[in-house]
This record gives structure tokens, sequence and C-alpha cells, in this order.
């Protein structure tokens, strides 16, 4: 192995220490001498593992960001969307403490919101090959790579935030595709009717780098916080259709005390054909963790909605409104064996 001196590997380390994500992998051969070389890329310094044929073996990292973009209308709060891809801090409640110094009896249980509560993943699929299927962001606490290993998060993200929009750049060198996600909330000077509007709009722009047909399916995942922590929430859901656009509504009609995650929230989607899902558990969607769904009824079998989505690139259209669990009796039966 090639010497390298007591300060030059010390200098070489520390430098390591601002490294960036983004980089392609390739296995060094094992057992060959390596060494190791500082690079540097618009700023960025990566560690590489070289190896005298030139294989390598190139591993970046960075400090994940604590902040990001706030999204939602002038003075309706708003959901953080950080470089990571995920949506943080759901600043939309009021019940926690800018909540103004509610009495414990009017704060509210917390929804409990967060970056597994919105996801968006992408689905490719070439001719003849199997599909691929990629979450639109960067969280290792979202990977299982032993049970779910046909899904995972794309290499890297390019995040580039300038008032009032926001650019995400997905990247995959796996995917035959690009994916670009410009975020905004309604700001129109003059207008504050519409700049209050509370929500926010993602408009996704892909491309095909390949040179052949590419079936591409964009799927969001959307927890319900409404009536968090009420004995009967009371939920309803209802999909409406309106030109090329289709709306899913979610709602809830439990009357607590405390009102601060009573309301409605929508999901909708523009362009393209659409299906979905309007009502299920969290645990089959893992909007709560990963979509894992373990109970003695299935036989401990693991079970989500990513499964079938996988396989089609398509939801089944189940139209369910209430939750079952609500209206559902129980009757004493009689069972004869033989």
């Amino acid at each position: 192995m090639a010497k390298v001196s007591r300060r030059s590997f010390v200098r070489t380390v520390s430098a390591a220490g601002a490294a960036m994500i983004g980089s392609k992998a390739v296995s060094p051969v094992m057992g060959a001498p390596q060494r190791m070389v500082m690079q540097q890329h618009n700023g960025a310094i990566s560690a590489v593992v070289q190896s005298p044929d030139e294989a390598a073996c190139q591993i970046d990292s960075t400090i994940a960001m604590n902040s990001g973009v706030a999204l939602g209308g002038i003075g309706t709060g708003f959901i953080e969307l950080r470089p990571d891809g995920c949506f943080y801090e759901w600043l939309i409640f009021n019940n926690g403490p800018w909540a103004g110094g509610l009495p414990a009896s009017l704060a509210g249980v917390s929804p409990g919101m967060g970056p597994a509560s919105l996801q968006f993943l992408v689905r490719t699929q070439q001719s003849g090959q199997e599909p691929k299927l990629r979450r639109l962001a960067l969280r290792a606490k979202q990977n299982n790579l032993y049970s779910f290993g046909y899904v995972q998060d794309v290499e890297s993200i390019t995040f580039d935030a300038w008032f009032p929009m926001t650019t995400l750049r997905y990247g995959d060198s796996t995917l035959p595709v690009n994916i670009k996600a410009d975020v905004f909330s309604p700001f129109i000077p003059g207008n504050a009717r519409e700049s209050g509007s509370p929500g926010f709009y993602l408009n996704f722009t892909i491309e095909n780098t390949s040179n052949e047909t590419i079936t591409v399916s964009l799927l969001s995942l959307l927890d319900n916080p409404l009536a968090r922590g009420c004995q009967k929430r009371m939920l309803s859901n209802a999909t409406t259709q309106h030109g090329s656009t289709t709306a899913l509504t979610m709602r809830a009609d439990a009357t607590p005390e405390s009102k601060t995650t009573i309301g409605s929230l929508c999901l909708s989607a523009t362009g393209g054909k659409h299906s979905w899902i309007s009502g299920t558990y969290s645990q089959y969607i893992g909007t709560r963790d990963l979509p894992v769904w373990h109970t003695r009824r299935v036989n401990f079998m693991l079970i989500d909605a990513l499964q079938p989505f996988f396989a089609q690139g398509k939801l089944p259209n189940a139209p369910a409104t209430h939750d079952p669990a609500e209206t559902f009796t129980l009757h004493t039966c009689n069972i004869l064996l033989f």
C-alpha cells in the first residue's frame, strides 16, 4: 500500500467532513492496493478510495438540514419543505406553542404529522423490464431493504429555494427519466385573498431520457390528521372530479371541545389518468411509519399499498367514505364445528 504522511492523512480526512451527497458508487477490486484521494467539484469535497486499475468507491456525505421553506398562504400557517424532500413542522393546527397560550382543555391532541405524513413516489417501467419504484425523498428511516427492497429513495436531490418558488431536482441514475418539482404557495401582490389561500402546489415535470416509451406513475400518500385524539373521529372522505382534476377531500364531523384539528383537508391532482384509495388504515399506506401491517387476522403477513402499486402502476379506485369501525357491530352467533 502506498505510504501517506501523517500530515497528509490528517488534512485529507479533515476535508472529508464537508462532502456532499449524490455521487455514483463503483465497488473497488477487493484485496487490491488502494489509495484515498480528495476531489473537489463545485465546492463539494469528497473522499475517493482508488485502486490502481482506476476502479473507485466514492462516499459523499453531508450534514442534514434542519430547516427549509415554509409552504402556505399568508396568515394560514405553514408546512416546511426541507432539502431532503420531506415535509416537516405542520404548523396548521393551532395547538402548539405558537397557538397563543390556549388553555389545556382547548389545546387538543397533536395530530403527530411528520415527514412520513405526506409522501410522493414515482414508478417507471420500460417495455419488457421490471418496474422501478422510488421515493422522491432522502430519509434513511423510511427504507427497509430487507422487507421492501423494491422501493428505495432517489439517489440525490438538488434543492433550489428562491421566494416564492422552490425547485427540487431528483437525481437517480437507475431511472430512465429526469424529474423536477416546482413547489410554491399562492403569492399575488395586491391580491390578499388569493395570497391567503391555505395550501400549496407541486408542479412535476418528467423528461424521458431514453429512446423508448416509458410508463410513469406518480403516487401521493397523505395521512388524515383531522379530529385526532377523539374517541369517535367521525371522518368522511369524498372523491370528486372536475374536468382534468380529481380531488380527495377529508372532513370530520366530530364536535370536541378543542377545535384545533376540526376542519377539512384536500389533496388533488391535475393531468394524466387518476386512480385513488379514498380512505384506508395508516398502517396500510405507511404514513405513520414503514408500510407494515402485521396482524393475527392475516397471520402476520406484511401487507401494504405499495405492493399492488409497484405491480400495476395504479390504485384500485376504492371509494371508502367512512371508517367502518365506527358503525360496525359484532352480533352474537353460534358456530357448529364438524
